[in-house]
């Protein structure tokens, strides 16, 4: 096996590199897969989760734990008034992504509820359709915010859409684009650690090498599985891949090119020293692997 592989590297490599390259093709980007199947964000059996569904069947309201507020800030005068009704009307007429509208301003009852002291803010409450952290979650918070923007609120009236479902929204859209930050960052890090250990380009490009192709390999098996529903995806997955096939593929690199390395300064023909590094090192690297993977 070895000995096939040093005679053919460049055929193995290519192979692999097709490989990656086909998945990518062949399957929706795992961004997009999480994006369209992620799952909640709370387990259905924790507390808060069961909390809300029983909140809800008892009041009579939506048992959905994803609660998003709009709230106007500025000159509560008829202008905005009349933005907010209509706004509130166009929330209830969203039955596709807004389960239940809680509008306590328009009562004079409950307005003052609603309202600042100073008379310059108020809101409503929502339940939209979606666990917290869920797809359909997400797109629920955007269908509300689209709302809001299309109806544009007057003058002077500033309207956000907040709580709980719409700051994990934000959290998970910012920590998606940060990934990609870190992981470029984290590459570039690796590449001139390795370059200033081994002195050479081509040591250093090995292990690199490697990493890349087994993230170009596996992205596109996690998005199949999750999109098949195989395996639960979220915004975590593409963290855990980047940093476990990052950190360990480095690893089990720098692993192989030491014992390689060791074999040389010994002496060793460098076919020898490559089938010697691989017999010794591999079994240590399945029994790594087969931990990591089977945890």
């Amino acid at each position: 096996m070895v000995r096939f592989v040093e005679r053919f590297a460049f055929v193995v490599i290519g192979l692999w590199a097709l490989l990656a390259g086909a998945g990518n093709l062949a399957v929706p980007q795992l961004e997009q897969v999480i994006h369209d199947q992620s799952r909640a964000f709370f387990p259905p059996d924790a507390d808060a989760s069961v909390a809300a569904a029983r909140m809800g069947a008892v009041f009579g309201d939506s048992d959905s734990n994803n609660v998003t507020y709009v709230v106007l800030e500025g000159a509560l005068d008829e202008a905005a008034r009349a933005y907010y009704d209509a706004l509130v009307t166009a929330l209830r007429a969203d039955t596709a992504h807004v389960e239940s509208v809680m509008d306590l301003w328009s009562d004079p009852l409950t307005a003052p509820i609603a309202e600042s002291r100073d008379q310059r803010a108020t809101y409503v409450l929502l339940r939209l359709s979606g666990d917290l952290g869920s797809a359909e979650a997400a797109r629920s918070v955007q269908a509300v915010r689209d709302v809001v923007t299309a109806l544009s609120p007057p003058p002077g009236v500033a309207a956000y859409v907040t709580g709980p479902g719409a700051t994990i929204y934000d959290e998970f859209a910012s920590f998606d684009r940060q990934m990609l930050v870190i992981t470029a960052v984290t590459v570039v890090l690796i590449a001139a650690l390795l370059f200033i250990v081994y002195r050479s380009v081509v040591a250093a490009a090995i292990p690199l090498i490697t990493v890349g192709l087994s993230l170009g390999v596996a992205r596109p098996i996690v998005a199949a599985l999750g999109a098949h529903g195989v395996t639960e995806v979220s915004v975590f997955s593409t963290a855990l891949i980047s940093a476990m096939i990052l950190g360990a593929g480095t690893d089990y690199g720098i692993f192989l090119l030491g014992r390689y390395h060791e074999n040389r300064r010994a002496g060793i023909d460098h076919s020898d020293a490559l089938i010697g590094a691989y017999r010794s090192v591999a079994p240590v690297i399945a029994a790594s692997a087969t931990t990591i993977a089977a945890a």
